[in-house]
């Protein structure tokens, strides 16, 4: 073996004894492992397959083996996640719109049916109505906050009732206890329906109760706004206690890549307290911002005067009465 091959074996040998990791390269991360034999491929196979069939859990949560399907910031930054939203699966992705796309790939099968809000993000809504073109599936449009619209949209055959917290762009609010209760009552003749909620502008944070112990089955965030904290970092993130739909995610994952690389989960995990801090402090001025326009006779903006609109009849949900301004904060 040449000195230069035995050098290099021996500084990838002292960086797996600094970091803990078997790490492929004497000062950085890798993308592979060193598997140092095959008993940790055979004990990840194992527990890839009691995931898979054993119905608890998600092998989103393993550990690093190749970091198309996970990284060790990533499983981090999972765990954290995880418990914001009282989730038993979690997986985070390259984008929201990732996420979003996974989700509705996972749960839109052919010649089945979905219901999404009018003003749901422009792409979200195409991609919905694409997948659905491809598949014989149909989508039903339903104005926002007609919740009688939403109980006679629902069919036999419906599969997915996409939402959003706060609407994209034009940060019209749902109420998140009459949704989840029309799509609960209508099980009964769509028994396989799933409700899914984007609450990337809510956040984790702005909510009394997460959505997960809301009736809500998958809950999909933009890691690039709040949670990010800078807006510097694209990041998806998909939350949910049905394993079976975090497992079917999951697959696609590892098929067709996009998974989160494990410098922007690091970036975004470092972040994450501070986020919600800055998350706090927008709510503060907000709050501010409407006590004085209350305060005001003369005409504001069509926006600011719906933003204080609801601002002063806030959700019963959030923790703040301003967190909707915290968006624009």
């Amino acid at each position: 073996m040449a000195r230069e091959t035995r050098e290099l074996h021996q500084a990838i040998d002292d960086h797996i004894r600094r970091s803990g990791e078997p790490y492929l390269h004497p000062t950085d991360k890798t993308v592979q492992l060193d598997l140092l034999g095959t008993a940790p491929m055979v004990a990840w196979q194992e527990s890839k397959v009691a995931s898979l069939f054993g119905g608890d859990a998600s092998w989103s949560g393993l550990p690093q083996i190749y970091a198309r399907y996970g990284t060790s910031a990533g499983q981090a930054l999972l765990q954290r996640i995880r418990i914001l939203e009282t989730a038993d699966a979690a997986l985070v992705f390259g984008s929201g719109m990732q996420a979003i796309a996974i989700v509705f790939d996972v749960l839109i099968e052919p010649g089945s049916h979905a219901v999404i809000f009018r003003q749901v993000y422009n792409k979200t809504e195409k991609y919905l109505i694409w997948i659905s073109e491809r598949t014989g599936s149909q989508v039903s449009v339903v104005d926002d906050g007609d919740l009688e619209g939403l109980a006679a949209a629902v069919r036999p055959i419906t599969r997915v009732v996409f939402a959003e917290t706060f609407s994209n762009p034009l940060m019209r609010a749902l109420d998140l206890e009459r949704v989840p209760q029309i799509v609960a009552e209508a099980r009964s003749t769509a028994p396989r329906i799933k409700l899914v909620f984007d609450s990337t502008i809510a956040t984790p944070w702005g909510l009394k109760k997460p959505l997960l112990q809301s009736g809500v089955d998958v809950v999909i965030a933009s890691a690039t706004k709040a949670i990010g904290g800078q807006d510097r970092d694209l990041g998806g993130i998909i939350d949910t206690n049905n394993t079976d739909i975090a497992n079917s995610a999951m697959d696609l994952l590892a098929m067709r890549g996009g998974l989160l690389d494990w410098r922007r989960a690091e970036a975004i995990l470092d972040g994450l307290d501070a986020a919600e801090t800055a998350h706090e402090r927008r709510c503060q001025s907000a709050a501010t911002i409407a006590a004085f326009l209350d305060t005001q006779r003369c005409a504001w903006s069509f926006s600011l005067r719906c933003q204080a609109t609801w601002m002063r009849r806030p959700w019963p949900q959030a923790t703040s009465a301003t967190v909707l301004c915290s968006h624009f904060g």
